[in-house]
């Protein structure tokens, strides 16, 4: 059952009686914090389930033998139905089964949305993972070129260095061969 407590809301859910003196509890209140109705009513839904499963595996485990339907509605619940329901004709009984049915469906439709969000979710993730993988691919990429670049740099500076070498090489190799044709000419 989903209680609102100040601006909390809180799940109750009462113990079955054989389960009590195992427990040390007649009933169970968690605070659900400062969840929307709709988060509450999911949360609770939840809860509900959990808590049943957890009653059941314990009367399981137990000497205890009980049924599902105790287990599902306790005479305290049984009550609290009825306070809420209140069923005094028929027509009140037709009403109450609405409700039921119109808060199942609200329940379903709300872990519905909340089935969607998370697949919204996981896709994001996954996108944002794509994204960085290919960031680190091109992060890597960008220094694979930079050293391309500096390797074509320094390959350019010895080639220029080794070109201006060769450019004072022949100049003197010029100078040379005007100071021996000119030496030739004067011996010849």
């Amino acid at each position: 059952m989903l209680k609102l407590v100040g601006s909390r809301f809180h799940f109750r859910r009462v113990v079955p009686v054989p389960l009590r003196p195992i427990l040390g509890k007649s009933e169970i209140w968690i605070s659900l914090g400062r969840a929307g109705k709709v988060e509450a009513r999911r949360r609770a839904a939840e809860l509900h389930g959990q808590m049943t499963d957890l009653f059941e595996g314990l009367l399981s485990v137990s000497d205890i033998k009980q049924s599902s339907k105790t287990l599902t509605f306790s005479p305290e619940e049984i009550k609290s139905i009825n306070e809420k329901y209140v069923f005094k004709t028929d027509l009140d009984v037709c009403k109450g089964i609405i409700r039921v049915l119109e808060d199942t469906i609200e329940i379903h439709e709300t872990l519905r949305i909340a089935e969607v969000h998370n697949a919204r979710a996981e896709v994001e993730v996954k996108y944002q993972k794509i994204v960085m993988q290919q960031a680190e691919y091109l992060d890597r990429l960008m220094l694979g070129i930079k050293e391309v670049v500096i390797v074509a740099e320094n390959f350019q500076a010895r080639l220029l260095k080794s070109m201006e070498d060769l450019a004072q090489r022949l100049q003197i190799s010029s100078a040379e061969k005007k100071v021996l044709r000119a030496c030739l000419e004067n011996h010849g």
